[in-house]
């Protein structure tokens, strides 16, 4: 699978999916760290990607998440302490 990680993404994880096959980077791999939200799934579109996100503001608006095929193209992350 292809991923894209926002900026609240820790680069552990980018590193824990290529090491598990998955082609992934993170924004600031590519110097995007102030890239706009907007801007985040238009670049995931292009690429192909599923964006990987904290963000609770990404969440929040399922219909600009969306593919015109309807699949999903972020996958919203929680933390949980152990």
């Amino acid at each position: 699978m292809r991923f894209l990680a926002d900026m609240g993404v820790s680069q552990q994880v980018v590193e824990w999916l290529r090491a598990n096959g998955h082609d992934a980077v993170h924004l600031r791999d590519e110097g995007l760290q102030r890239l706009p939200n907007g801007e985040i799934f238009q670049k995931a579109g292009r690429e192909q990607r599923i964006v990987l996100t904290f963000d609770p503001r990404l969440r929040r608006n399922p219909g600009r998440q969306r593919r015109p095929d309807g699949q999903r193209r972020s996958v919203s992350l929680t933390q949980h302490a152990s």
